[in-house]
C-alpha cells in the first residue's frame, strides 16, 4: 500500500514540477517552440513510472499473478448462436402466456402439440 501510495504521490509531486517549478527549464532545453512538447513528454514519462511503479506494489502484494500464463478455460457462450430459433422461442412463449392468461384452451392445446412436433423432429 505504501508504494501505492508512493506511486500516486510521485505522480502528483511531478505534475507540480513539470508545470510549475521548471518551465524554463523546457524553454532552454527545446527551445520557445518546442517547451510545450517537452513537458507533456516528461508528464508521460511520469505517468509511465507512476504506473510500473503501482504495478510492481501490486505484484509485491500478490494482487497480480506477473507475467504467468494462465490455462485458457472452455466456456459455454451465454448469447444463443441461432438467433432465428431463439427469437421463435420467445414468440412462442409469449403465444402461450397469452393464451393461458385469456383461458383458450383449444389453442394452448394446438400450440403444445406444435411444440411436441418441433422437438420430435429436432431429435
Amino acid at each position: 500500500m505504501g508504494m501505492t501510495f508512493g506511486g500516486m504521490a510521485f505522480c502528483a509531486l511531478a505534475v507540480i514540477i513539470i508545470f510549475l517549478i521548471v518551465p524554463a527549464a523546457w524553454e532552454t532545453l527545446f527551445g520557445p517552440d518546442f517547451a510545450a512538447v517537452g513537458a507533456l513528454g516528461a508528464l508521460g514519462l511520469t505517468i509511465w513510472g507512476a504506473v510500473k511503479i503501482m504495478s510492481f506494489a501490486d505484484r509485491l502484494g500478490g494482487m497480480t499473478e506477473g507475467r504467468q500464463v494462465k490455462a485458457t478455460v472452455a466456456v459455454d457462450p451465454d448469447a444463443p448462436t441461432n438467433w432465428p430459433e431463439y427469437n421463435a422461442a420467445i414468440a412462442r412463449n409469449k403465444r402461450w402466456a397469452f393464451y393461458r392468461r385469456t383461458r383458450q384452451f383449444d389453442r394452448l392445446r394446438e400450440l403444445e402439440q406444435e411444440n411436441e412436433r418441433s422437438n420430435a423432429a429436432s431429435r
